[in-house]
């Protein structure tokens, strides 16, 4: 998320703190626009991600089938509440994503739904 990135597993590293902050700021005040040092705000992940999966979804039109996006977790844990209609920040970061976490997702009514979160159904 910044310059301490993959430093908050260190103890009494400041990317521990930094990053702790830094997603309460987004998910409990609204604060789209903070940042870790060197690091995106919300507000720019945003712009690049969400795109990327409108047009990933898009490209696939009315075509069933599987599609599969691979991204670092970080984003991923990011952007789950602005991807899937049924997630919230609350349900996210209550259930971290981990190495190797899949989410499953269906269009439903042009929408995105979680169906499946790390192993667990999810209900809409």
């Amino acid at each position: 998320m910044g310059d301490d990135e993959g430093t908050s597993s260190l103890p009494g590293a400041s990317g521990a703190i930094s990053d702790a902050e830094i997603k309460i700021r987004w998910s409990e005040h609204n604060d789209f626009d903070a940042r870790s040092p060197g690091g995106e705000s919300l507000n720019d992940m945003r712009r690049r991600f969400l795109p990327f999966v409108k047009r990933a979804t898009e490209n696939c039109g009315n075509d069933p089938g599987i599609l599969v996006m691979v991204t670092h977790g970080g984003i991923l844990t990011a952007m789950l509440p602005f991807v899937f209609e049924n997630l919230n920040f609350d349900f996210v970061r209550a259930r971290p994503i981990e190495h190797l976490s899949i989410v499953k997702g269906e269009v439903k009514r042009g929408r995105l739904i979680c169906v499946e979160y790390d192993g667990n159904s999810v209900f809409p």
